[in-house]
């Protein structure tokens, strides 16, 4: 009966079934302890194929038990030791079993078997993970309404570009009245190599403020520059420098030490630019402005002429060039050729020659020269033009045709307004160009000396005296005119 078991045991052997193998040769080991009682129950006619497997596995299990009871009783061992041994035995055998056979899988393979299917990708520098692709540059689309208003600073600059003046102009206000274009000219930024050479900053002309009518000397100045670069410049550097001097001005005991003669900074001598400054004290502050564009037509009249009727043009019917120089005689207003032959007779007496531009006739009344109607700028403050009110004739015609000062330059004609009683030149213009004088020189040397020979000087007697030549002593200013 063993032996038909025995072969069954290795036919399962030999197809391969490890576990069954081994039930069969523990079944070995303890059917030969077994009983006899017990023996006679492993018929192999009663569990044929695997039903006879798990007969002899349970019957197997169940003999171990009890001989080992048995023999544990007879070493005197207590029951309930036994079974708390018994289920460590098997467990270790079971986990020793289950690591041999499930050793090469790991603990995500068998708690998790439907993720080790998947293939995770290896990523490495060269084979980087995929990116998503950039979506299509389609510009964004915005609506746009035809009609949209405008805000005021785009009026502003646009009004600003369409209207931009060839001639960019600086004025410099509440300054002397005695500067000369050199004190300007000192302030043009020089070169960073050579100082002869002039960088951005240079202007083109100079204009002195004057009274339109009278040309007396106004505190304010035109400076001309072909761009608003340029002026920009300009402005800058002036502004650097009057800061500069302020800082060392040596009636301050809260300045700080001037610098030495041959201190350069910036490849320039400080003090030779410091002590060159003069366009106003340093405790005040530099009012340098850019002229508001676009100008006023009386403004762009004086600066494309290049300064004030009167004074302009300075040239002569054959081209020549011509110096002039304001008298303004403090009295009685003496006969134009008596004038003439006395600064004759002045100069004789000091072995001077006087170039006059054409003999007697360079001596004129300034009331003859000056233009009313172009009615020049006489303040300090220019505005700029508001294109409406110039569109088909000049607001300055308007003006002048309701001025009370200006009624002799309406359209009629002399002779009706005296038989009316009105007077052809009204009192106040009268006044301001009373005993003013122009005379022209061909030579600017001679215009400069003869201005600073009579400026301040009591004019002589004429030839023949009358009333009006003793009654008072006639004191004359002469200034010469750029």
């Amino acid at each position: 009966m063993f032996e038909d078991g025995d072969r069954k045991q290795r036919a399962e052997r030999k197809h391969g079934n490890p576990i069954v193998a081994k039930l069969s040769e523990s079944s070995k080991d303890t059917v030969g302890k077994t009983p006899p009682s017990q023996a006679r129950v492993l018929k192999p006619s009663d569990s044929p194929g695997g039903e006879t497997q798990r007969l002899i596995r349970s019957l197997h299990t169940k003999a171990t038990v009890v001989d080992t009871r048995e023999t544990e009783h007879e070493r005197g061992l207590d029951a309930s030791e036994i079974s708390a041994k018994e289920p460590v035995t098997s467990a270790a055998e079971d986990l020793s079993e289950s690591s041999s056979e499930y050793s090469e899988q790991t603990l995500l393979e068998e708690l998790f078997p439907e993720a080790s299917s998947y293939i995770q990708p290896h990523y490495t520098p060269r084979n980087p993970y995929p990116k998503l692709d950039l979506p299509n540059d389609i510009p964004l689309v915005r609506p746009t309404h035809g009609d949209t208003p405008k805000s005021q600073r785009q009026q502003m600059l646009e009004a600003f570009q369409s209207r931009m003046e060839p001639i960019t102009a600086l004025q410099l206000l509440h300054c002397s009245t005695q500067l000369t274009e050199m004190d300007f000219r000192r302030l043009v930024p020089k070169g960073k190599h050579i100082e002869s050479w002039v960088r951005d900053g240079e202007f083109t002309k100079v204009i002195p403020g004057r009274d339109p009518l009278s040309l007396e000397r106004l505190p304010f100045y035109y400076l001309l520059f072909k761009s608003a670069e340029a002026a920009l410049a300009y402005q800058n550097n002036a502004t650097r420098l009057h800061k500069l001097a302020g800082l060392h001005r040596p009636t301050s005991i809260f300045s700080a030490i001037p610098p030495p003669k041959g201190f350069l900074e910036d490849g320039e001598d400080l003090s030779t630019v410091l002590s060159s400054y003069l366009l106003q004290p340093t405790s005040l502050k530099l009012n340098l402005n850019m002229v508001m564009q676009p100008y006023n037509p009386t403004f762009r009249a004086l600066l494309e002429a290049g300064g004030y009727k009167p004074i302009v043009p300075s040239t002569g019917s054959n081209g020549e060039k011509i110096w002039k120089v304001l008298l303004h005689i403090e009295g009685w207003e003496p006969n134009p050729l008596d004038l003439y032959y006395i600064f004759l007779r002045h100069a004789q007496d000091r072995g001077l020659a006087w170039p006059f531009h054409d003999g007697a006739n360079s001596v004129r009344k300034l009331r003859d020269l000056a233009d009313f109607k172009s009615r020049l700028l006489a303040t300090a403050a220019p505005r700029a033009a508001n294109p409406s009110k110039y569109e088909a004739r000049s607001n300055s015609d308007s003006q002048l045709d309701s001025d009370l000062n200006f009624g002799f330059l309406n359209s009629n004609d002399a002779a009706n307004e005296q038989d009316e009683g009105k007077p052809a030149v009204s009192q106040l213009v009268m006044n301001r160009l009373y005993n003013r004088w122009i005379v022209e020189f061909s030579e600017e040397g001679a215009a400069q000396r003869f201005a600073r020979l009579w400026n301040r000087r009591v004019l002589p007697a004429p030839r023949f005296v009358t009333w009006r030549d003793t009654e008072e002593v006639r004191m004359v200013n002469a200034e010469f005119l750029w």
